[in-house]
């Protein structure tokens, strides 16, 4: 039984973000791990098929804000907007851009997410999730930028239930300074062209090129007005059927292929690897985890703000784990007095530190002299 059990595939524990899930398989000396996206739902095509044209009504699934009216139903243009007025459906969807977002009388009632001269691209929407936080999401995938044909525009928009938050995210926006200007505008108008909000810089006569941008526009005065933010750029997921997967290892940035599966001949210490998701040219997500030798995947947190440096878990029982974008040469953790419990100087990307004996109460972790991160042991 012991020998039969050796070449037996061993199912081990799963990292996972918001969208993707890694799941591994094992046998002696080698790991196969499988990523599949934790977004199920189903998207269809809303029909924007012929250039510089709005799509049929599309059903939103519910009721969203817009400048202080509610809408249901909105079309969507060939040329990167999204808009509220209902008329237009199956009309001329206007490409030209000869000033600011505010005042153009083409573009009342819009979302521009960019807006510019495209040929039709790969449209998908899809309403998710449940009541009262539903959201609606647009993906304009591929669009040939006109006259600049070996350009291609990405971008995904989500309205969202309740809070009419508006989000969008460019995957990629293209300069053509050949045409209409070379000009994009992201940004959002009410019904009578008096007030709009851009994303900064991204207004004419501004011309730019942009990769992995997102923006949030929030209504506030209940909704006539809005503010404009940057947002973290880690759109939903695209269709499943436009998506593949690319492995590497994450610090030396060495490609292990692209597919839903990969296998590897994992060694200590633990080298750390990065799944990404790409869809319409763009990686719009990742992962990021460490397999040890016993197929075991563990994902790596995020680092936040500033800090290189990430300690997790936190609160923590039995082990920390010190992770970061740069090396550690040196890790110093304290207690609230000041006392030193833990000493090392060894040169490694990731260092796990036995905490299970240490008192419950929170702790600092000193890396490289610098860097300092706290955690609760429990």
């Amino acid at each position: 039984m012991k020998t039969l059990f050796l070449f037996l595939a061993l199912v081990f524990a799963v990292a996972a973000n918001a969208q993707i899930k890694v799941t591994s398989t094992a046998v002696p000396g080698y790991v196969t791990l499988y990523a599949q996206f934790t977004d199920t739902d189903a998207y269809v095509n809303p029909g924007v098929m012929a250039d510089d044209q709005y799509s049929d009504t599309i059903g939103l699934g519910f009721n969203f804000n817009f400048y202080g009216s509610n809408y249901s139903s909105c079309v969507i243009g060939d040329n990167g907007n999204i808009c509220f007025e209902l008329s237009k459906a199956k009309s001329y969807d206007q490409w030209q851009i000869t000033g600011p977002l505010l005042g153009d009388t083409s573009m009342r009632n819009t979302i521009c997410a960019p807006w510019g001269d495209l040929d039709p691209g790969d449209h998908f929407i899809s309403t998710k999730g449940v009541a009262p936080n539903r959201e609606f999401v647009v993906f304009n995938c591929e669009a040939w930028v006109y006259f600049c044909y070996w350009m291609l525009a990405s971008s995904v928009v989500v309205l969202h239930e309740t809070t009419n938050l508006v989000d969008v995210y460019i995957g990629h926006h293209s300069y053509c300074p050949g045409w209409n200007g070379g000009y994009g505008i992201v940004g959002i108008q009410n019904a009578t062209g008096t007030a709009a909000t851009v994303a900064p810089g991204r207004d004419y006569p501004v011309t730019w090129d942009g990769k992995y941008e997102a923006y949030r526009f929030t209504p506030v005065l209940g909704g006539v007005s809005y503010t404009v933010d940057t947002i973290p750029y880690d759109s939903v997921p695209y269709p499943a059927s436009l998506t593949s997967f690319c492995w590497y290892e994450t610090i030396s940035g060495t490609s292990w292929g692209c597919g839903n599966s990969v296998t590897l001949n994992p060694t200590e210490p633990a080298l750390e690897y990065t799944v990404y998701a790409i869809a319409c040219g763009d990686t719009f997500t990742h992962l990021s985890f460490w397999v040890d030798t016993n197929g075991i995947v563990n994902e790596v947190p995020l680092v936040m703000d500033n800090s290189k440096y990430v300690v997790y878990p936190n609160p923590a029982s039995n082990t920390i784990t010190i992770s970061g974008t740069a090396p550690l040469n040196s890790v110093v953790i304290t207690n609230l007095t000041g006392e030193v419990i833990f000493r090392s100087y060894e040169v490694t990307r990731r260092m796990a530190v036995n905490v299970a004996m240490l008192p419950a109460g929170m702790y600092f972790v000193q890396m490289n002299g610098t860097e300092v991160e706290r955690f609760m042991k429990r």
